[in-house]
């Protein structure tokens, strides 16, 4: 793992990436394991290379990097979750990842997205949200109540992330949901909007308003916008989570239909619309 860490910072090149997303997969299955503590050492290694180069270059310049990158650290939250949100470069991730979002480019924002949407799995750990006794019931097993702990201290750092960037991060894919992603891109994103309603429900109804509201009037009537957040916040409400999918989707093809030309709903066009 060192010489491809050592071979990667010489030459940047993508592959060294694809491979270290497959030793990942293959070693880090064990939380606090051996092999998984090397393969996050690895891993945060391969990620200084990384940051030095998106220091370097833009984003849109590398996408091979960006994507592998990402598949890379998608592949370490779902093999070993608790021992990746111990490590210090989980914030600097997040981070690029919503720089990320900007790149028109269907691989990248694929890979971007299932690290998003890994870590909201996380967050979404049933076992959180259920009361914890020290004895064993039917519904919980002896190894339900030792893992409950650390699945607690995940949900609450994925929680904590989310908070943080949340207002961000869905400025960002709503502003690409409404301009430039592709078809094939906007259900993945969609599902992602599910998912952080059902797992900050308060904290996404507060996002999507303030992001809705920036929307200039001469895109958007005053009645427009209050319909689409009454309807919306209300199935968050009401935990109505599939209504939540089909409100924003109903929402952004009548935004698209109504103010972009069809070529820009392909390829993409400046955030116009938005104050």
């Amino acid at each position: 793992m060192d010489r491809l860490a050592n071979v990667f910072s010489q030459t940047g090149l993508s592959c060294y990436l694809w491979a270290a997303t497959y030793a990942v997969r293959e070693f880090a299955s064990s939380e606090g394991g051996k092999s998984t503590i090397v393969c996050l050492k690895f891993v945060e290694t391969l990620s200084a290379s990384v940051f030095r180069i998106l220091g370097e270059k833009q984003f849109s310049d590398i996408p091979d990097i960006v994507e592998e990158y990402f598949r890379l650290a998608a592949s370490f939250v779902d093999s070993a979750p608790t021992t990746f949100l111990q490590s210090s470069i989980v914030a600097s991730i997040f981070q690029a990842g919503l720089t990320s979002l900007s790149i028109d480019h269907p691989t990248v924002l694929s890979a971007v997205v299932e690290f998003y949407r890994n870590l909201i799995t996380v967050g979404l750990t049933v076992s959180s949200s259920q009361p914890q006794t020290p004895v064993s019931t039917p519904n919980q097993s002896a190894l339900d109540l030792a893992l409950a702990p650390q699945q607690n201290a995940n949900v609450a750092a994925v929680h904590a992330l989310f908070r943080q960037n949340g207002l961000n991060l869905v400025g960002l894919l709503f502003d690409g949901l409404i301009y430039r992603y592709s078809r094939d891109i906007v259900v993945d994103i969609v599902a992602i909007f599910k998912l952080l309603a059902e797992m900050l429900p308060g904290d996404s109804q507060q996002w999507m308003v303030a992001i809705v509201e920036q929307f200039s009037a001469d895109y958007m009537t005053v009645e427009k916008k209050r319909t689409f957040l009454t309807d919306y916040t209300a199935a968050i409400q009401e935990q109505q989570w599939n209504k939540v999918r089909s409100i924003l989707t109903d929402f952004v093809a009548f935004y698209r239909r109504k103010n972009l030309p069809p070529r820009s709903r392909r390829v993409g066009v400046p955030s116009v619309a938005l104050k």
